[in-house]
């Protein structure tokens, strides 16, 4: 027979395998639950993500744009977008164009010619007269229009709690830009640039009402963006030869360092962003989504602190809280 206190120190062995096997399916039952909770929520999670990529990509194109035109601009960003989201779609589809019904193509191509081509370039007129911060807090309108659009069109559902984070985190942000803003452009530029804001705003309530049409019929989150992208881009050079503009429009692309700006600001913000907005289209709301693809004000923040050294007073980062606390409850 062995001693007992061998047998006192297996038995004492078998209990710490045992709560060393309990605390492991603690561990896993814990991540899997925490897992869960965030698939719940990647809707809201890719808005916020594609609001931080629009921060970045404003300021780089808030420079480049300075050299060349809105249409040149737009164009830059819809032809390279395209060929980005295109080589994403067939590596991850085996892919390179999705196949779709007549409805469903003329949808994609009236979304990416209203929401890109025509919105895009009232957002950079917008961009180019207004500056960086007072263009994205005119998009702000995008959110309530969507929401309008998302119920009366496809009958979308908000919950109270979702309504009271959409509105204060449109007051904070709206709170955070008349805090900042110090000075103006002149009575012509902002006269433009507030008309730009507001086209701009429309189409992208109209665009998303669109994808989220198509969206529900099933086609990828990267095919949507693709198919816009290359209507865009198809709309712009059109209207670049008919204008005969192309040297004009494109020709200031030529010069290196600008081309590459240009091009870290479309990878950031046309082809990743465009693909998380429309992920966070598909699973959520068009309204709550817009939303928080309109939070780039608040991303902005942060660059225009380390960057452009500008000084944020308390009420602004007070604003700040409030808009984050509206976030906060659109993921109750």
């Amino acid at each position: 027979m062995r001693p007992a206190s061998e047998a006192r120190e297996t038995e004492g062995d078998r209990e710490t395998e045992g709560e060393r096997e309990r605390r492991d399916e603690e561990t896993k039952a814990s991540a899997n639950a925490t897992m869960l909770r965030l698939m719940a929520h990647v809707g809201e999670i890719a808005g916020l993500a594609t609001a931080c990529l629009w921060a970045i990509s404003s300021f780089l194109w808030a420079s480049v744009g300075k050299k060349t035109s809105v249409f040149g601009v737009n164009g830059f960003k819809a032809l390279v977008g395209c060929i980005l989201v295109t080589i994403a779609a067939f590596l991850v589809t085996k892919r390179a164009w999705p196949l779709l019904t007549t409805a469903q193509l003329a949808t994609l191509v009236a979304s990416g010619v209203i929401g890109l081509a025509l919105g895009d370039a009232y957002y950079f007129t917008a961009l180019m007269s207004l500056g960086p911060r007072r263009a994205l807090v005119l998009g702000l309108l995008a959110a309530p229009l969507s929401a309008v659009l998302g119920m009366v069109v496809l009958g979308e559902k908000i919950s109270p709690c979702g309504w009271m984070g959409m509105a204060l985190t449109l007051a904070g942000i709206a709170l955070v830009q008349l805090e900042t803003t110090q000075g103006g452009p002149e009575r012509v530029h902002l006269v433009r640039g507030m008309l730009g804001g507001l086209g701009g705003a429309v189409a992208q309530a109209i665009a998303s009402a669109m994808n989220k049409d198509v969206l529900k019929a099933g086609v990828s989150e990267l095919h949507v963006p693709q198919v816009r992208l290359a209507a865009a881009a198809v709309a712009i050079l059109i209207i670049a030869l008919g204008a005969r503009k192309c040297g004009a429009w494109f020709g200031p692309f030529r010069e290196k360092r600008m081309a590459g700006m240009a091009f870290a600001a479309t990878c950031l913000g046309t082809a990743l962003g465009l693909v998380l907005m429309t992920v966070s289209q598909k699973h959520a709301s068009i309204g709550v989504s817009n939303t928080l693809t309109s939070t780039a004000p608040l991303f902005a923040l942060p660059i225009a602190v380390i960057v452009k050294r500008e000084r944020l007073s308390a009420r602004a980062w007070i604003a700040t809280l409030i808009a984050v606390g509206g976030v906060a409850l659109m993921f109750v």
